[in-house]
């Protein structure tokens, strides 16, 4: 246990978070520099506008253009943009025997950059006041350890279930005949290092109950983990939107269904494919949007009923949220699922599985699923055919349920933590 206390969340100062990547659209560092507890953010890459890195065309100045918050322009930031860019290019020309060479490698890199960006924060810092560090988990051992060495909390930041994820991935491939899986699977050394990350945190925030529980059977201290959902703030104009919805819906008027983001077995796109082929007399449009993972069937792909958009730019996706009735989340498991509140915010109606985070109330602001099957995932959707005039008052429910999400809303949750006595296990979770 950390000498500096019993628990990183009770009574901690100013945060230091390293991030790789732009999760959660930076929530957690942008909603504690808010509050002014922010020591500073050590990333990967950081492209400011004014940056000629953030004029270059195509995709890959896309995701460059994405790795910035402007709410974080007069935050302290260190990065390494110029040599990771550098390292990311020479990656994408070589091939890897195996996917997991490369996130593992990328992985340890951003550690032994991080380490040093921490010390040189430290040199800095104001001695006189205690520092939490925060890192996201499978990049975190190596930067726990060196926070630990400088007598600071510890908070990892579970990005999803763990072992338990990846058992269920190999199942749903197994299911299907597919040997992707067992090529790809996760190596025991990884879910090693992992486990190092899990004793050498003071706490373990996790975003919901579903990665809790998968934690728990892992054998993680139960009374380490904290049930903290992520945080979303929409783009202005997103909350301006009324949506409407006919008194019925037929061939000229069809309904739409929108399933957004990565387009995988985990998330159940096989399941979702298959329940598009048992609708195409239904009066309804399906629309896939995001990187897809899988080839589509002879019968999906002749149906005409299926748009398959693939990967689009960050900037335009809610362009398609806008466009839709409702939204659909069929996962197998997933951390939370910000595409829940994206689409919310949209007002849109989510169908959700039970394997995410907690945001869908059933016939309130969407549906739950029973189970992640093509019959159920029609049932749900002939529901919400069949019921036009519940679609309304769903929609300004989903809205006011974005809300409750807010950054700032999110990070006094966090907070409130630090000033909370040890609970029992049953009580360490903030999500209901």
């Amino acid at each position: 246990m950390n000498s500096t206390s019993a628990s990183a969340l009770e009574g901690a100062g100013s945060w230091i978070c390293c991030q790789l990547g732009a999760r959660d659209h930076y929530s957690v560092p942008r909603g504690l520099h808010r509050r002014g507890l922010l020591e500073g953010l050590i990333t990967d890459a950081w492209i400011s506008p004014t940056s000629p890195l953030a004029r270059l065309p195509g995709e890959f100045g896309e995701r460059l253009r994405a790795r910035y918050d402007e709410a974080l322009a007069d935050a302290t930031v260190l990065h390494s943009s110029a040599s990771t860019i550098g390292y990311e290019l020479r990656g994408s020309l070589t091939k890897s025997r195996n996917i997991w060479d490369s996130i593992i490698a990328r992985n340890n890199r951003f550690q032994a950059k991080a380490i040093r960006h921490l010390l040189a924060l430290t040199r800095h810092a104001d001695q006189r006041s205690s520092h939490v560090v925060f890192a996201y988990s499978y990049a975190a051992r190596e930067i726990l350890k060196a926070a630990r060495e400088l007598g600071y909390a510890t908070v990892l930041g579970q990005i999803d279930p763990g072992p338990a994820e990846d058992r269920i991935v190999t199942e749903i491939y197994r299911r299907r005949g597919d040997q992707t899986a067992e090529r790809e699977r996760v190596p025991e050394s990884y879910w090693e290092a992992w486990r190092e990350e899990c004793d050498l945190c003071d706490d373990i925030i996790v975003n919901s109950r579903w990665t809790r529980n998968a934690l728990i059977a892992e054998g993680v201290q139960a009374g380490k983990i904290h049930v903290v959902p992520v945080a979303y703030d929409p783009p202005e104009r997103v909350g301006q939107l009324k949506r409407a919805y006919p008194t019925s819906f037929n061939n000229s008027r069809p309904m739409r269904v929108l399933f957004l983001g990565s387009l995988i077995p985990r998330k159940g796109i096989y399941e979702m494919l298959d329940a598009t082929v048992s609708m195409t007399s239904a009066p309804v449009e399906f629309r896939f949007v995001g990187a897809s993972g899988v080839e589509l069937s002879r019968n999906a792909a002749e149906n005409p009923n299926l748009h398959w958009i693939g990967p689009v730019a960050r900037s335009k996706v809610h362009d398609f949220y806008s466009n839709a009735d409702i939204f659909i989340l069929p996962t197998h498991s997933d951390g939370f699922g910000l595409t829940q509140l994206e689409a919310m915010a949209s007002g849109l109606p989510v169908i959700a599985s039970k394997h995410c985070g907690d945001v869908v109330k059933h016939e309130v602001n969407g549906l739950i699923l029973p189970a992640v099957t093509a019959e159920a995932i029609a049932e749900a959707i002939e529901w919400c055919i069949n019921n036009p005039e519940r679609l309304g008052p769903m929609s300004d429910c989903a809205t006011r349920t974005s809300n409750e999400f807010r950054v700032d809303y999110v990070t006094s949750r966090l907070l409130r933590l630090r000033q909370r006595p040890p609970q029992p296990p049953e009580m360490a979770d903030l999500a209901g």
